[in-house]
């Protein structure tokens, strides 16, 4: 994705572009939540993207996660831990989605715990340690 994000006719045409891919892969979907489009980012104030593309583009990644098996969300468990730092703390969508998932999936469950655990214990995240006790 080459936009200039702090042009708003190139932003307003990516999220036009946005609506019309088919659909998205894994690899695209983990891009999509990872710091190039963070709603927070513990070393700095303010988003480096427009909000409402960031919240286009990370919407558009969970609405895929939504379609994986728990086997296959299982798989990449790790990733999206990893990438609940770069979101919208208040109104998370991958949070939701991993709360939901792992409630109905004990081994999906206890595998979001210890990751959170590590988290947590992950000294970078001191910032940012009470957004991970929000799950």
């Amino acid at each position: 994705m080459s936009v200039k994000w702090d042009a708003e006719k190139e932003e307003k045409e990516a999220l036009g572009l946005l609506d019309n891919w088919t659909s998205i892969d894994l690899e695209q979907s983990i891009i999509m939540l990872s710091d190039m489009f963070t709603m927070n980012t513990p070393t700095t104030e303010k988003p480096t993207r427009p909000v409402a593309a960031t919240t286009a583009i990370r919407h558009r990644a969970v609405e895929f996660l939504k379609t994986l098996k728990d086997d296959e969300l299982d798989a990449i468990l790790m990733q999206l831990v990893q990438a609940y730092r770069y979101e919208n703390w208040s109104n998370s969508e991958l949070k939701t989605l991993l709360m939901e998932r792992a409630s109905h999936n004990q081994l999906l469950a206890s595998n979001l715990m210890w990751l959170l655990m590590v988290e947590i214990d992950n000294k970078v995240n001191s910032k940012i340690l009470d957004k991970y006790d929000m799950f």
